[in-house]
């Protein structure tokens, strides 16, 4: 009887093995009665063992659960700050250049309009000078050479005129 209540107790368990358990209950059918008691100590320490251990199996799993999402979170918040600080630099970067090049368009406007001041000044100089030039001759050397030459002329006009009346 007390070996039927055993086996059926131990059924409505099921904690651990079922070899094992039915090498208990032989055990128990091999040494009598009075392994009984020690028997289904044994079984409710066992099933007491086996529930601490699933809770503790539960609770490392929940543990491991919390780490992981935790790892995951860590690396995704440090991804999201390396893309920002690339971001920031690239955009600094980039402003440098543009920075660059207005001061390099800048100094080139610069050059061009030295340039085409100093061509100006260089043109009016010129004119200047050429006009003063030509004033001057025209008042003062020009006309003089021109009266020679036409005084020149008529000699000529009168020498032609006496070879036509010696002939």
């Amino acid at each position: 009887m007390t070996q039927r209540y055993y086996f059926n107790k131990t059924l409505q368990h099921r904690q651990g093995d079922v070899v094992s358990q039915l090498v208990k209950i032989l055990a128990l059918g091999i040494s009598g009665g009075g392994g009984v008691s020690s028997s289904s100590s044994s079984s409710s320490s066992s099933s007491s063992s086996s529930s601490s251990s699933s809770s503790s199996s539960s609770s490392g799993n929940s543990i491991v659960v919390v780490v992981v999402v935790v790892s995951v979170v860590v690396v995704v918040v440090v991804v999201v700050i390396v893309i920002v600080v690339v971001v920031v630099v690239v955009v600094a970067a980039v402003a440098v250049v543009v920075v660059i090049v207005v001061v390099v368009v800048a100094a080139v406007a610069v050059v061009v309009v030295v340039v085409l001041v100093v061509v100006v000044v260089v043109v009016v100089v010129v004119v200047v000078v050429v006009c003063c030039c030509c004033c001057c001759c025209c008042c003062c050397g020009g006309g003089g050479g021109g009266g020679s030459n036409n005084s020149q002329g008529r000699r000529r006009t009168t020498a032609t005129r006496r070879s036509r009346r010696i002939r």
